[in-house]
């Protein structure tokens, strides 16, 4: 066996590994000789040495294996299936109105350019029924919000904390349909008054706290309110269709009076725009009726007195 391999230590059985004395010396001349010769005479160890720990044997490499080298086995290859998300437009058709809500929210609050893309896509306001049935929804949410207490039904300090984030959202969104409700968004006047009518009862009916200050966000929201009926006379004022139409006027200025009387004074300007408007009217309105009849007057004379004068007039010019 090669060294490499490595060999046996110790001696060898048959006293093979013995050291012969001089008179067996038939295939050795000495001892000295037999342990510097390996012809012949087997392994012969000397006394003085030390037998060690065994030498490790290595691992033989592929190289030094004999025979052909088996390859390994490849895996067979099959097509693999793998799970996907679902579609954009499946998510949005399995969303109800509250997760379809709050995504496109969200997705407004990180790209806020967004904004613009809506309103293409929304150029109409909604209808007014939609208006009245979200503001009937944050209403109850600001009742549904008050506190419970069997001593005191008044609404005191601890009622507004538990009440602020709903009246915050009424209010907001009250404001919001109030203006997309005017022109120019709008060119039914007589709708943009009704609404206003409705919104400006919806406010009053606002819970009213103990400690003043507690009111602050409804009065606020008062004075919003009064400058929109300010906005809104004044694109009535240059509407003569609308003018024309002095029940509604009548109407919706009586109205406008009961607010008025109801929050203590808190629609003094509109309500004396509505006034001056009116008068100014009225005051118009007399004279051109007046000068009206007068010319009509005038041309019937002149018809049955000149034929010449319709040519003057012009008025069958154009006739063909």
């Amino acid at each position: 066996m090669s060294q490499s391999v490595g060999f046996e230590w110790g001696f060898k059985a048959g006293g093979e590994g013995r050291p012969r004395a001089q008179g067996d010396g038939a295939g050795c001349a000495g001892a000295t000789a037999a342990a510097n010769s390996q012809q012949g005479c087997g392994h012969l160890v000397h006394m003085s040495y030390k037998v060690g720990k065994p030498k490790m044997k290595r691992r033989l490499t592929n190289e030094e294996h004999g025979g052909a080298r088996r390859a390994k086995r490849q895996p067979a290859q099959f097509n693999v299936i793998q799970g996907q998300p679902l579609p954009v437009h499946r998510k949005i058709e399995m969303m109800d109105k509250a997760a379809l809500q709050l995504t496109l929210l969200q997705l407004v609050a990180m790209h806020p350019e967004v904004q613009d893309s809506l309103s293409v896509l929304q150029p109409t306001s909604p209808d007014p029924a939609k208006y009245t049935e979200l503001l009937e929804q944050k209403m109850q949410a600001v009742y549904d919000h008050i506190p419970y207490s069997k001593s005191s039904d008044m609404l005191n300090d601890y009622a507004f904390v538990r009440m602020k984030a709903a009246i915050l959202e009424f209010l907001n969104c009250l404001i919001d349909c109030l203006l997309d409700a005017i022109p120019p968004r709008t060119t039914n006047l007589l709708q943009s008054f009704k609404f206003l009518a409705y919104g400006t009862r919806l406010l009053a009916q606002m819970p009213h706290f103990e400690t003043e200050s507690n009111n602050y966000y409804k009065n606020i929201c008062y004075e919003q309110v009064s400058e929109i009926w300010n906005t809104l006379i004044r694109h009535a004022s240059s509407d003569i269709n609308f003018l024309s139409t002095k029940p509604s006027l009548l109407h919706y200025l009586h109205e406008l009076k009961q607010f008025n009387e109801q929050t203590k004074g808190k629609f003094d300007i509109p309500l004396r725009l509505f006034y001056t408007i009116m008068d100014d009217y009225h005051t118009q309105t007399v004279p051109a009726a007046a000068a009206v009849a007068s010319t009509s007057a005038t041309v019937a004379e002149e018809l049955n007195g000149n034929s010449k004068s319709m040519e003057t007039l012009g008025i069958w010019n154009n006739v063909a």
